[in-house]
């Protein structure tokens, strides 16, 4: 039995994973979804950049204070 729902289980994750990998061709590639990577909004350049520098920014500081050993003891 538990063979069977780990069976079951896997080709359930697959076909999710499978399902999302072809939406992401689709939006990717401009075709059969409703929203692609180019239909949003333009916005100003500057904003976008300070976006995108501060997003930046914070991951490499909390992975920077994760690889340290005091917080890795706590």
């Amino acid at each position: 039995m538990k063979r069977l729902l780990g069976f079951i289980y896997g080709v359930i994750a697959y076909a999710g994973f499978m399902g999302w990998m072809v939406y992401m061709v689709g939006f990717l590639g401009h075709f059969a979804v409703p929203k692609s990577v180019d239909s949003g909004s333009v916005g100003p350049v500057g904003i976008a950049v300070l976006v995108n520098f501060l997003m930046i920014l914070i991951f490499g500081v909390q992975h920077t204070l994760m690889a340290r050993p005091a917080f890795k003891q706590w």
